[in-house]
């Protein structure tokens, strides 16, 4: 208390507290929250001359009660009950980890091990974490909590956000930003989970790819069209390495609109993990997946010649180090043709102090295949390093591509054009095409071969994808057969089960319950007794007066709490149901209530 009134009452401040959101699946359940915590200023510290800007990390608790004892399992030095345990924590990558050197009665706060585990940011830190090892059914609470790593030499241990939960005078819970309650179900009869459909490249030339994972079905939008577009950058290689094209960032927009939904995002890095919310903070309920091609090479698995026994196309980009020559690895696709003797004309082109090639007929001819399935011929220089022209001499003879095992060299050809998305038509040094002779049981093309050139590629400025989300839905004809699977847990039902709610009083049984589980969206659901008579009726009206909801897809379950209609208990005994689903059919059942 001294120590407190001697500061003021000022002391070092938890991280803003995470909000969380949680998702039920089958047999899962899904949690994300935001990053605010990451940007916490602590005053304190920052009065002290101590770095303020101290987050460290996240931790995950989960716990069947709402005071989340049982999570309370760390105990002090003297045996006291002090600290809950997390099921996950995430760590910041940084010069902080282990134990903290300040204790708090004998106990040090861990502060993680510094390890990125798959999925994570470069920095250690992910906002997604999926449950897999709950039951259906159950109900669980689940906390996300922010803490910082302290100040060892002001002999302050780290603090933590609070789990934000109170439980009212009448027996209900509420649950503050970062605790959410949740009971993972069965779905529907019929559900088809949410998706994306139809992603595609609608333009540009890329090999990269992009995948997708959903995160929350609840906020899917049905029908929406998004687009994604990229800007890249040029990496000016070294003096003896060629400069290079790279994906730089993309943008994620509403294709009907136009919305920006994630500006200029660096996320499709394997060392960033992509955001659960856009940049006005709503959730996406999706992630994308990017499969970059970080640079520009030849694709060996889609590229060759007609003819596998012609020695293979070498791709590489063409230097001359005395020219200052570095060509570029132009994003552009192939097809070079052997045509008679003479047929084509080369450019002429200096390549060496000595070496001037001239224009001189070929029996080559390339084209560069454009996206919309065109053919734009390609000029080039044609290198003769079997012939004349490796010693430096300018012969005009026609020349024929091949190579000559024998000295250990390989004509070339010297590609002169526009770079991909270029529209000023200006003519830049790109790809020096060979063949690779090391296969001794090949041959040198003749005339009539053709090799196709294809390139691996990053996403580019010149890219773009669509796709459409398509939100969870009933399939009748899959509703309808999956009736059959119609089931009530537990049964038999003996004196209790672990699905019944605690109960909030200090007297009284509590509150009984079985479920009925895998139900369409509309359901009447009849109980009887093995005579015949009638007991209680149950319905679910999902979707009859308003629009389905994602959620309640998502549960297929309806409640019975062990009473007739007319409020009194059941006895022990075995009892009928009947299950009555407009437009699906119907079923029935039986099951026992052992007291």
């Amino acid at each position: 208390a001294l120590n407190a009134y001697l500061e003021d009452y000022q002391f070092a401040q938890a991280p803003i507290t995470p909000t969380v959101r949680a998702v039920p699946g089958d047999g899962r359940v899904t949690l994300y929250w935001d990053s605010a915590a990451e940007e916490s200023f602590d005053q304190f510290l920052a009065g002290l001359g101590l770095e303020a800007r101290d987050f460290e990390g996240y931790r995950v608790y989960r716990s069947t009660d709402p005071a989340f004892l049982d999570a309370l399992q760390i105990t002090d030095g003297r045996g006291n009950l002090i600290f809950r345990k997390p099921i996950a924590q995430f760590d910041r990558i940084d010069e902080h980890e282990g134990f903290h050197p300040v204790d708090v009665n004998g106990v040090k706060f861990y502060l993680g091990d510094n390890r990125r585990d798959p999925g994570e940011d470069a920095n250690g830190l992910t906002h997604v974490f999926v449950d897999t090892t709950v039951t259906n059914g159950i109900e669980y609470f689940y906390a996300v909590t922010a803490y910082d790593f302290g100040a060892p030499n002001a002999n302050i241990s780290p603090t933590e956000s609070p789990i934000r939960i109170q439980r009212l005078p009448d027996g209900s819970i509420r649950t503050g930003p970062n605790v959410v309650r949740i009971r993972p179900p069965a779905p529907v009869a019929g559900f088809e989970g949410a998706d994306i459909v139809d992603l595609q490249r609608v333009k540009g030339s890329t090999s990269s790819r992009i995948g997708y994972e959903i995160i929350d079905p609840t906020v899917i939008q049905d029908g929406r069209r998004f687009r994604i577009t990229f800007e890249d950058t040029l990496i000016a290689g070294r003096s003896n390495t060629p400069d290079t094209l790279t994906t730089k960032n993309f943008t994620l927009t509403d294709a009907e609109t136009g919305e920006v939904i994630l500006n200029r995002s660096t996320a499709f890095k394997d060392t960033e993990e992509f955001p659960v919310l856009d940049d006005q903070g709503r959730p996406l309920g999706f992630r994308l997946l990017f499969f970059l091609e970080k640079f520009i090479t030849l694709n060996t698995t889609e590229s060759g010649w007609n003819d596998p026994t012609i020695y293979p196309i070498a791709l590489d980009p063409f230097q001359s180090a005395f020219l200052g020559i570095k060509g570029l690895r132009n994003p552009a696709d192939y097809r070079l043709r052997i045509v008679a003797p003479g047929t084509t004309m080369s450019e002429p082109m200096q390549v060496t102090r000595r070496t001037t090639l001239p224009a001189r007929p070929t029996n080559v001819e390339v084209v560069r295949l454009e996206p919309d399935g065109t053919e734009v011929p390609v000029k080039f220089a044609f290198w003769d390093r079997s012939g004349p022209d490796f010693t430096g001499s300018e012969s005009t003879e026609p020349a024929t591509f091949s190579a000559d095992p024998s000295i250990g060299e390989s004509d070339i050809i010297i590609l002169m054009e526009p770079q991909v998305g270029d529209t000023t038509g200006q003519e830049v040094i790109t790809w020096a095409i060979s063949l690779n002779f090391v296969f001794s049981d090949r041959r040198d093309p003749q005339e009539g071969d053709e090799a196709l050139i294809i390139t691996r590629k990053p996403f580019l400025s010149t890219d773009a994808f669509e796709f459409t989300t398509a939100g969870p839905k009933v399939d009748p004809e899959k509703a309808r057969d999956q009736l059959k699977n119609v089931r009530v847990v537990p049964n038999p039902y003996v004196v209790t089960n672990r699905f019944e709610r605690l109960n909030p009083f200090t007297t009284g049984r509590g509150p009984r319950a079985i479920k009925f589980i895998n139900l369409p969206p509309q359901a009447t659901v009849r109980i009887f007794t093995v005579s015949g008579k009638f007991l209680r009726e149950l319905r679910r009206d999902e979707g009859v007066n308003d629009p389905l909801a994602p959620e309640a897809l998502l549960d297929g379950t309806l409640e019975w709490d062990l009473q007739t209609k007319d409020g009194l208990t059941v006895s022990y005994g075995v009892y009928l149901y009947h299950v009555e689903a407009p437009g699906i059919g119907e079923t029935t059942g039986t099951f026992a209530i052992i007291k």
